[in-house]
């Protein structure tokens, strides 16, 4: 196994990767810790110990083993937003993980919306944790809530999961590339993806789409030694990857396509081959060991679980939103996406670089051209359904850093003689781009808008007053608030229904955040002022460049929403 993972990536290595993967790991890794449970953060949310245990006191056991089993109905999720991270979904691979029981050999997390390969992974980093005692498991919820600290530690595990794989496909990238096109274009590509805003965003997330990437491209990669060799190794192994690509997230399963496309590319096959590439026996065999993987990771636990499966599965691969969208919309979406997730220079230069594959059209540009256009009229075509975000393009966007570092050895190779125009070109393309991705990280590692503006509330809003919100605190969305020291009035989602409340109930303050308003933020502000509400304090700390805010728009895409939303707090004048 050894000398065949050598023969497919190399033994030898630029010394140059080695100083590019550490960047991607400084960049991945600075701010880690941020958004999660604190001692800071507990006494935004409880005056004393003797709070958390009232707190407590409102939470029924049989309704959290409920809503471990994906039954949430009834249950309270305020309850549990003093140990829950800002991020929306990552306490949910937390509960997946106590869900399983090893010793009775149950494995099912009974959180199968992405398949199991990205908890595994983080059940793994958590038992080395445990083993090194670093971490301290106990079924003792009170004790995560007196000691936040010890529950952060396994919010920054499953994050350190998503440094270790987005460094991992750095370097999987600089061999693809190189393997494709050469040293130089292989190192343009590491260095490109390594500083990409939207990898160093999410692998500062608890979350399955960096893993999903990696798996992806590692296929790919695989894939890529079809093309200039027909041995049956590569289509076992690339196929061995496509079923862990798609136990990290469902929709990756289709990087198993890769395989028939280049085997049709290595043989140059006429127009029937078109056709009957995708049935080869070496295609299929491959498929075959995509799907053997696949259901390896379902063995423990699914054939006595089929209808959770089931349900599951469905809604993960279709996913509806809060409302439809077209496919124009969704066009216009992803492309400021790319280019907030890019940054403007590596943006432009991939969009070069696609233009010159299409235009060369030599095997590897085909073979990248395929994966890119095949997902993106993916995404188009399905996010109506209302469900899209910038880190779907994940799938995607390190074969457009591929493409973009083509681009930049062509321009470099029409000086072959001069050294310094390659550095030059780095410089101008991934400088700024690294600049953006610092932005970035000086978010991450200061105090977040969410706490900023629980600590105004509890020291300038006096005591007994009573707050509107939308619904249930939801730490995501609301500021932590001391449920005992403030009278809390639910109003409603919508700004329509909520508008009757406000009118009704009449809370002195209001208080709302654009992870709420998304798409609706002009309704909501016209509510507010119509029931006499004004402004009193706004919280906002978008990414900088050298004191130049940007991606600073009034409704981001809620990736972003995750680490730096915008709290707005209102007072009645009436």
């Amino acid at each position: 196994m050894q000398k065949i993972e050598e023969a497919a990536i190399g033994t030898k290595s630029n010394p140059a990767v080695f100083l590019i993967l550490a960047v991607s790991f400084i960049l991945n890794s600075l701010g880690l810790q941020w958004g999660v449970p604190s001692a800071e953060r507990n006494s935004l949310y409880f005056s004393d110990e003797a709070g958390i245990r009232k707190s407590l006191e409102r939470v029924d056991p049989e309704e959290v083993a409920d809503s471990m089993a994906g039954k949430k109905e009834g249950l309270s999720g305020s309850a549990f937003a003093p140990i829950k991270s800002y991020h929306p979904d990552e306490s949910n691979f937390i509960k997946a993980i106590s869900n399983m029981k090893p010793k009775k050999l149950d494995f099912n997390p009974h959180y199968l919306y992405y398949g199991t390969m990205y908890i595994y992974s983080f059940a793994a980093v958590l038992a080395a944790g445990v083993v090194f005692r670093i971490i301290k498991p106990t079924t003792d919820i009170l004790f995560y809530f007196t000691h936040p600290a010890e529950i952060a530690k396994f919010y920054v595990a499953g994050r350190l999961v998503s440094v270790i794989f987005a460094v991992l496909l750095v370097y999987v990238i600089y061999r693809l590339a190189r393997k494709l096109y050469g040293e130089k274009t292989g190192l343009f590509s590491a260095l490109a993806l390594a500083v990409t805003p939207a990898l160093v965003v999410n692998s500062h997330f608890l979350s399955v789409d960096v893993t999903m990437s990696f798996f992806v491209f590692l296929t790919m990669l695989f894939a890529a030694r079809i093309l200039s060799s027909g041995e049956l190794k590569w289509y076992v192994l690339a196929g061995i990857c496509a079923g862990l690509a798609a136990q990290s997230k469902y929709n990756a399963a289709l990087v198993a396509l890769a395989v028939p496309v280049a085997g049709l590319l290595r043989t140059c096959g006429k127009k029937t081959d078109i056709l009957l590439c995708w049935f080869e026996k070496k295609a299929l065999l491959s498929y075959a060991c995509a799907l053997g993987i696949f259901i390896l990771f379902l063995l423990p636990f699914v054939f006595t679980t089929i209808p959770e499966f089931s349900r599951n599965f469905s809604a993960g691969m279709f996913r509806i939103g809060p409302r439809i969208s077209s496919v124009a919309s969704n066009t216009v979406f992803f492309t400021e996406a790319l280019y907030h997730g890019m940054g403007l220079p590596l943006f432009l230069l991939a969009a070069a670089g696609v233009v010159m594959a299409v235009m060369k059209r030599e095997k590897a540009d085909i073979f990248f051209i395929f994966w890119i256009a095949i997902n993106m009229l993916i995404l188009v075509i399905m996010s109506p359904l209302g469900d899209r975000h910038m880190r779907y393009l994940l799938i995607i966007l390190p074969a457009l850093a591929v493409l973009a570092a083509r681009f930049m050895a062509a321009v470099c190779a029409m000086r072959p003689a001069n050294k310094v125009v390659p550095v030059l070109i780095a410089l101008v393309a991934c400088v700024p781009t690294l600049l953006f991705s610092a932005g970035y990280d000086r978010v991450f590692m200061q105090e977040n808008t969410r706490t900023s503006a629980g600590k105004w509330i509890a020291q300038n809003i006096p005591a007994g007053s009573s707050i509107g919100l939308r619904r249930d605190p939801w730490q995501y969305e609301t500021p932590p608030v001391n449920q005992a020291k403030y009278r809390l009035c639910i109003t409603g989602k919508l700004a329509s229904e909520s508008a009757k409340a406000i009118a009704e109930k009449k809370p002195g303050y209001f208080v709302i955040s654009n992870a709420e308003y998304i798409g609706y933020r002009e309704e909501w502000n016209s509510v507010l002022k119509n029931a006499g509400y004004g402004l009193v304090k706004e919280f906002s700390n978008p990414p900088r460049v050298f004191g130049v805010a940007f991606n600073n728009s009034a409704e981001p895409a809620d990736d972003y929403t995750y680490f730096y939303p915008e709290i707005r707090i209102y007072k009645s004048e009436k």
